[in-house]
């Protein structure tokens, strides 16, 4: 899927997930397994002033990214009527479970949700928490019509790492950072505890950066960020041998679920995020930075713990 999106567009699902990942919070007890359902919606694209909804019986539901499917339910979505976004039609993607998905625009409307061969299972619990606040904030922005204009940072800043012990699990793996500030190029390293030699180490014309795949050991990492100006920013990172027993729990749910794999990371990295005051949050940022440019919203939860 293109992610060359209208800014407003990118406005209105960005409101979305900010608002509701500074919001939530998981439950930290076991969840209670696998349910089916029909579908779950994974992207919704419209303007602000785009109308969507569900129709289940007589009861009229919003539409908003996480919102479970039942067989039956009626997706509604208008057309377009500002002929300069034509190009970027109304449209909501629905997930079936595994690689089963579809993208229902207004030309599909009634769209009348079915129950595929293969069933989506969720993990009913985590999932059901974040509906509750993608609701909450979907409502409270149809009352406001929030409009967030983005604007670069003066000096530098690693706001992944602004939190007391950023956390990551070792292993052999890529190592994504992301940064604030507004000369490029960049020049970025990441040095082990009390060594001089980088282990780490590259130029970027951009605020991220993706470090080729290393064993990372447990221990403490340094990160510095330098721009053009030579203005220079320091930030600290543990290593650490293991995701907490609650967290691994959850991941093994989410994974056995029948989400696409994208949905499962970003689901994932959305628990990590409320988990010990955010300690979480550069783990998280590992989970779905790879897939970010391709998955609309991993998009949207890397700009809200980037900025």
């Amino acid at each position: 899927m293109s992610m060359h999106f209208k800014k407003n567009n990118i406005h209105f699902l960005k409101v979305l997930f900010l608002v509701t990942l500074s919001s939530f919070t998981f439950s930290t007890t076991a969840t209670a397994g696998l349910v089916n359902r029909a579908a779950v919606v994974e992207t919704v694209n419209g303007l602000p002033t785009s109308v969507f909804y569900i129709l289940r019986g007589e009861k009229k539901l919003e539409v908003f990214p996480t919102r479970v499917l039942q067989e039956g339910d009626k997706l509604w979505i208008t057309e377009p009527k500002n002929n300069a976004f034509q190009e970027k039609r109304n449209y909501v993607k629905l997930s079936f479970g595994g690689s089963q998905s579809e993208t229902v625009t207004y030309e599909h409307s009634p769209y009348l949700v079915k129950k595929r061969d293969t069933a989506l299972s969720i993990p009913e619990n985590v999932i059901a928490e974040t509906e509750t606040w993608f609701s909450s904030l979907f409502k409270h922005y149809l009352e406001s019509v929030v409009v967030i204009v983005r604007k670069d940072a003066a000096s530098l800043s690693i706001p992944l790492l602004s939190k007391h012990q950023a956390k990551m699990v070792a292993g052999e793996r890529m190592l994504h950072l992301a940064w604030q500030g507004r000369n490029a190029p960049y020049s970025v390293q990441v040095y082990q505890a009390n060594t001089q030699k980088p282990f780490f180490e590259k130029m970027s014309d951009s605020k991220q950066v993706q470090f080729e795949k290393r064993k990372l050991n447990v221990g403490c990492y340094r990160v510095v960020v330098s721009d053009a100006n030579r203005q220079t920013i320091e930030g600290h990172f543990q290593v650490v041998e293991s995701l907490p027993s609650t967290s691994k729990q959850v991941e093994q749910e989410i994974k056995a679920s029948s989400l696409s794999e994208f949905a499962k990371r970003t689901l994932f990295a959305a628990w990590l995020i409320q988990q010990e005051q955010g300690a979480w949050q550069f783990e998280a940022y590992q989970q779905i930075a790879g897939i970010a440019k391709e998955y609309q919203p991993a998009l949207l939860v890397r700009e809200e713990i980037t900025q």
